[in-house]
């Protein structure tokens, strides 16, 4: 991985990206460690995982829940297991139905819902919160030092010292 990411950097992070696999977080253990610059990080983790990977799970997902995969489906659980006919019947015809026709669906606003909710809303404030914050914090201690360094060549340079690269 880390020979990977040292010569491929933003393709190595796209492809990790995009694969619905546990590798992203070693990728992005690898960026922070090899110090891939932010905006080429984000743009390969964007690209990857809202493009690339979400259309792979929706033909993923359109292939296995096509009406032809569950009813094989069905027939073989039932070939060893035939008591679940008719619930998995029931289960897959509701089902179809709920989604062929969105006002059939019971969506309430129960406390889970609505405490749920808040709870990602919540997360979604306190990550922009970190992230304003963390940066923040990294142009204060740059803008710090680059003050003190200033305050420390005036100092030397009142005593008479030569002060080396700050030209």
């Amino acid at each position: 991985m880390k020979t990977f990411m040292k010569e491929r950097g933003w393709f190595a992070i796209l492809a990790c990206a995009s694969v619905p696999n546990p590798l992203f977080d070693l990728a992005g253990f690898s960026s922070g460690y090899f110090l891939v610059p932010f905006k080429t990080f984000f743009s390969a983790v964007v690209i990857g995982k809202s493009i690339i990977k979400t259309h792979i799970q929706m033909i993923f997902v359109i292939f296995i829940f096509s009406k032809s995969k569950v009813d094989y489906f069905i027939t073989f659980i039932t070939k060893y297991i035939p008591i679940l006919k008719d619930p998995l019947d029931i289960f897959f015809n509701n089902q179809s139905k709920n989604l062929s026709d969105p006002k059939s669906l019971n969506l309430s606003n129960t406390w889970f819902s609505q405490t749920y909710n808040f709870m990602i809303g919540f997360m979604v404030l306190f990550f922009l919160y970190s992230t304003i914050n963390s940066l923040a914090n990294e142009y204060l201690v740059l803008y710090n030092f680059s003050h003190f360094s200033l305050f420390l060549d005036t100092k030397k340079e009142k005593r008479g010292e030569e002060v080396i690269g700050n030209e």
